[in-house]
């Protein structure tokens, strides 16, 4: 059969361009001077995760080194777990007897009911916004190497409260903690979340008496399984976790705020639990400090803002902590607005992949590091439906609200995190570079990862109006002529692909122009020149639904991506290269899927998914939509996602017939150390139930057959 579209609408689709505009310049220059330091963790807030689901495979993807989870404490014991209410404790040395004894058994059924919590950590479906299995996430987050921030936002006793009290809630924490700690090494915590919220009653001192409680139970649980099992984890408890440590009229949380909320009129939260940091549970003085980290929430701000408030968090520490040192900060929620912000009538429009949004998102990441920030954590992973405002506006991934619970697709903002933890996460070195332009909202940082052999540079162009024509100055860096050099791209065209490949000239000065409101990730390899091979498919083709679902389309020279109400609208194209070329035993430093088409149906982006298999047994003369593999038989939706596929990112095509290009480096080498072969398919799936926003449109690619421009994938070693 004959493709009912060609690529000859590429002169014409030409016509449609805008006149040139001259842009305005900036020189970076990167000098091998450390100046810094880049965030411990990069992450998310956790939304749905649960078994069957394809939640994992996006975690992957999005790169991030640490996720925060909540272990509810109305989840795991709803009512007392062993009878009677507080065990027995009346005061402080029988608290001490009864936490010594639990201390030295502590698997015992005697202090706590083992079955009942473990049932529940296993078998119990968190029913809020975030449909989660406790046992089945961690496992997941632990396999996949990515640090869980647990989260037990218990709520303690009113007034002075009772022993009896007081041992239920260390008993809790002490449960919890012994079983996230010696099944899934979990040592990072958070106690009472948003202690200062609007609607909370607690007085601050109940909070700081709740907080040392906690804290206890948590360190001691964490050593006790150090001891019983051979481990060598170290608790860190993170605090006050205030929804806000300053805004727009001065330091309020941190200190004291004169609003409607009388509790903080004198105090602030975050100056009262400074001063509480060398005291325990029963008053006396300790010799560590109570929690590790400054814990904060932050929205409705830009970078500087944060900016400002790092500066302003270290000086009241320092004067408020009794030993005259400040924290660690790590900012626990964080967004460009809250959820509750998104639904305000003026910013209907706004999301997540708002240019705007996705640019003050990195310059959030950017203006946290250059103070030191320890961890930033996005608010959050997915947009799940929230009783109030329905889909979270703050959701970073799309997110079907039918079991399982599937991740259908990345918002550009999550694009951003993802190059961010590319690049910065892990406490990497950061390099002096030095911004110089003729217009203002140019901004460039560097870091370089040992692991990779790479300088990673993001630069930011905030500008609604100017593109910058910007040379990067790599002369002292030890990078050698010749050297190709990616840049992945965040902007009103694109979401995260590989947008321009160049390489290093022997001025070792590359000039590239970065378009209005967009965010960039350079990869610079260090060293000599890698070897470079360009490997075409082995086989490639487009497979079609409905009434043509068993008809094969192999000997085409275009495939097509499209997506419609009707299975028989529905292409997916395939694409198999032998990786036979590369030598035995060698992982690739890089890979790069480079693919060739338009859209000719309009002048509208379109964005479609690409996902690598480990199924490779298909053929090109005899695929079909009712043969290929990973796909459903009554949608344009890849299957298999988290087991047998994988998503790699997006291309986007416009009018225009170009080159399309995205990085599929992880895939390749888990497919070297498989079979030596690597399946990409390539769809434009619905992300999210009522997403007909592409319908009607459809990329051509060529294929092999093609008599020019042919895909290709692209491997340095």
């Amino acid at each position: 059969m004959n493709p009912r579209g060609t690529l000859l609408g590429i002169a014409l689709s030409s016509l449609l361009l805008a006149p040139t505009v001259e842009a305005a310049t900036a020189r970076v220059d990167v000098t091998t001077e450390v100046v810094g330091q880049t965030p411990r963790y990069v992450g998310f807030n956790y939304g749905h995760y649960l078994p069957g689901g394809n939640t994992s495979a996006w975690v992957a993807r999005s790169g991030v080194n640490l996720f925060r989870v909540w272990a509810s404490p109305s989840y795991y014991e709803p009512t007392d777990d062993l009878a009677p209410w507080g065990d027995g404790v009346t005061d402080l040395n029988s608290f001490n007897s009864r936490k010594s004894s639990l201390r030295a058994n502590p698997e015992s059924t005697t202090y706590i009911n083992w079955p009942v919590f473990n049932d529940r950590f296993e078998n119990f479906v968190q029913t809020g916004v975030n449909k989660s299995k406790l046992n089945y996430m961690l496992g997941e987050l632990r396999r996949m190497n990515v640090t869980v921030l647990a989260v037990i936002s218990r709520e303690g006793w009113s007034g002075a409260g009772t022993w009896a009290d007081k041992w239920e809630h260390w008993q809790h924490y002490y449960a919890v903690a012994y079983h996230l700690a010696k099944n899934y090494n979990v040592e990072l915590y958070e106690t009472y979340n948003e202690p200062d919220c609007g609607d909370c009653t607690m007085t601050q001192s109940e909070y700081v008496d709740w907080l040392r409680f906690a804290s206890d139970a948590i360190r001691s649980a964490v050593a006790d399984v150090n001891a019983r099992h051979g481990k060598s984890l170290t608790a860190k408890i993170m605090a006050p976790t205030v929804t806000h440590s300053a805004d727009s009229r001065g330091p309020y949380h941190m200190d004291a705020d004169p609003d409607a909320d009388s509790r903080d009129d004198y105090t602030g939260w975050g100056q009262k639990a400074m001063q509480a940091l060398r005291k325990d549970y029963s008053g006396a003085s300790i010799g560590y400090d109570l929690f590790d980290i400054y814990s904060t929430h932050k929205y409705g701000m830009d970078g500087s803002a944060y900016y400002d408030e790092l500066a302003m968090l270290d000086t009241k520490m320092r004067a408020y902590s009794p030993t005259g040192a400040a924290l660690p900060v790590f900012y626990t929620e964080f967004n460009r607005y809250s959820t509750s912000g998104f639904e305000d009538p003026a910013l209907v429009n706004v999301n997540l992949n708002t240019p705007y949004v996705f640019t003050d998102l990195a310059l959030i990441f950017a203006k946290t590091m250059l103070k030191g920030v320890y961890g930033m954590d996005a608010f959050k992973f997915s947009n799940t439906v929230s009783p109030t405002y329905g889909p979270q506006k703050t959701g970073f991934h799309y997110v079907w609200d039918t079991a399982p619970y599937d991740i259908g697709g990345a918002r550009k903002g999550a694009e951003v995190v993802r190059l961010f933890a590319k690049g910065f996460k892990d406490q990497r070195s950061r390099y002096k570079t030095t911004v110089t332009a003729s217009a203002g909202g140019y901004n460039a940082y560097t870091s370089f990862d040992p692991a990779t052999n790479n300088y990673y540079v993001l630069a930011i162009n905030s500008s609604s109006t100017e593109s910058f024509a910007a040379t990067f100055n790599v002369s002292t860096l030890g990078i050698s002529a010749g050297t190709a050099i990616s840049v992945e791209e965040i902007s009103a065209a694109h979401q995260g692909e590989v947008t321009q490949l160049p390489s290093v000239p022997s001025t070792k000065e590359v000039t590239l122009t970065q378009p209005p409101e967009s965010v960039w990730l350079v990869t610079i390899p260090k060293g000599p020149v890698l070897t470079v091979s360009k490997i075409t498919p082995v086989a490639d083709t487009q497979v079609q639904g409905g009434a043509s679902a068993n008809l094969n389309f192999g000997a085409e020279t275009a495939m097509r991506v499209k997506r419609g109400s009707t299975q028989d609208v529905n292409r997916v194209s395939y694409l198999k290269f032998s990786l036979n070329g590369v030598p035995a035993g060698t992982k690739v430093k890089r890979a790069i899927l480079r693919v060739y088409g338009y859209n000719p149906m309009d002048t509208e982006n379109l964005t479609f998914h690409t996902y690598g298999l480990d199924t490779d047994n298909w053929s090109e003369g005899t695929l079909t939509w009712n043969t290929a593999p990973n796909l459903s038989p009554s949608a344009s939706k890849v299957t298999g996602v988290g087991t047998s596929a994988w998503p790699l990112g997006t291309l986007t095509v416009d009018a225009t017939a170009r080159i399309q290009r995205v990085e599929v480096t992880d895939f390749v080498n888990r497919q070297l150390a498989l079979d030596g072969n690597a399946t990409f398919t390539l769809a434009r799936e619905m992300r999210y139930a009522g997403d007909t926003s592409d319908e009607g449109r459809h990329a051509i690619l060529n294929t092999r057959e093609a008599t020019a421009n042919l895909p290709y994938l692209e491997l340095w070693w």
